[in-house]
């Protein structure tokens, strides 16, 4: 009777049961949309710019041109679930790395249902990830399940103030292995340019922003590819003073062959061949012309394919990508021309990153730098 009478006055409060509906178990979730890896499984950059150019023939928006296609993003992750709880309002969604959920990250969702933006989660190409739901206060708490993300690259960083930002890692190389995540980021500037050459421009960077680059992506060099005259005489990153900051003012395109071009180009690849400067962030103001020649130089020389160098640099410029092939800007932005620009430094049978290897060579850089890069970067 006693026991009856317990229950009765403290009765045992059930806790609801959260039910993981999508992903399923074991799903591939693609980062990428539909149409970048359209673009990025066609075997070269003349047939990126054929496919682009005949869909702006059928008009404005058709097609690869038509609005609210995603470019220099990936897509949102659709996340769904259903709870027995009468509470149907407030829940979390936990990702994480690691199946004991030690660190994580966390989207809030109204229902039983969540678009995760890609700001909010910056997942990784290639990855496995661990997710559950907590119901609202914390009560409640699902099954562990697990998805996969799909490897193929780039992977697109979001951020509030800087875009076009991804990492270099995730590219094939000619010797079967793959270029590491995680250690060399390219975008754009962290500051405006300068207004006036005095002074530099005001930060870029939200709360969130910096502590993105400092907490998750950790990065020690801030390598600026921006002139002088850009950047005013900047001798701190905007990331903070314990970044190092290096102002390496670089050239593009055909440029980088200039004997100027070339050193500018030899002092960035010092950065880039120490180990202790990693991870590094490079950029030089839109993140496309200078920025893409520096990618082209270090996943070139780490023997990337033709194909994949000229699809990473055609991501600053998709859809438009057209567009730069009007006589005036075909002379001063053609990547493809810049790669041919390599056949002056080895024999036509040479693979393109040997080529690059004596470019660099040829400038002063040492086969121990070369070596030392390319065992950080594999």
């Amino acid at each position: 009777m006693k026991k009856i009478l317990l229950f009765l006055f403290f009765p045992v409060i059930l806790g609801a049961e959260i039910t993981l509906i999508s992903p399923a178990p074991g799903e591939k979730i693609f980062l990428l949309p539909e149409n970048q890896r359209q673009l990025m499984a066609l075997p070269s950059h003349e047939e990126r710019v054929k496919l682009l150019a005949s869909h702006r023939l059928k008009g404005p928006q058709y097609g690869l041109h038509a609005p609210g296609l995603l470019w220099k993003s990936p897509v949102s992750v659709q996340f769904s679930w259903r709870s027995t709880g009468k509470e149907k309002k407030f829940f979390a969604l936990l990702v994480s790395e690691t199946p004991d959920f030690k660190k994580y990250k966390t989207v809030f969702a109204k229902g039983e249902q969540v678009s995760a933006l890609p700001a909010l989660l910056n997942l990784h190409p290639g990855k496995k990830y661990y997710w559950r739901i907590a119901g609202p206060h914390g009560k409640e708490l699902s099954p562990v399940s697990f998805f996969m993300t799909d490897p193929q690259p780039p992977r697109w960083l979001m951020l509030e103030g800087p875009k076009n930002i991804r990492d270099l890692g995730g590219y094939k190389t000619f010797d079967g292995k793959t270029v590491k995540y995680g250690l060399l980021f390219r975008g754009e500037r962290l500051n405006e340019n300068s207004g006036n050459y005095c002074h530099a421009g005001r930060n870029r960077l939200t709360v969130e922003d910096l502590d993105f680059f400092r907490n998750e992506l950790k990065i020690r060099t801030d390598l600026d590819l921006r002139s002088k005259a850009e950047t005013a005489g900047m001798t701190c990153s905007p990331l903070g003073k314990d970044v190092q900051f290096l102002n390496c003012p670089s050239s593009s395109y055909l440029k980088i062959f200039t004997p100027q071009g070339k050193k500018n180009m030899v002092r960035i690849f010092r950065v880039l061949a120490k180990k202790e400067n990693y991870p590094i962030y490079f950029h030089c103001s839109g993140g496309a012309d200078r920025t893409g020649a520096t990618a082209l130089i270090a996943n070139g020389l780490l023997g990337v394919s033709e194909n994949d160098l000229c699809a990473d640099w055609g991501h600053t410029f998709f859809p438009r990508l057209p567009d730069n092939m009007n006589q005036k800007i075909r002379r001063n932005f053609n990547f493809a021309a810049t790669i041919r620009g390599f056949s002056a430094y080895g024999k036509p049978t040479d693979p393109l990153h040997k080529k690059i290897e004596n470019y660099l060579l040829s400038g002063g850089i040492t086969p121990q730098e070369i070596a030392a890069f390319r065992q950080l970067m594999k």
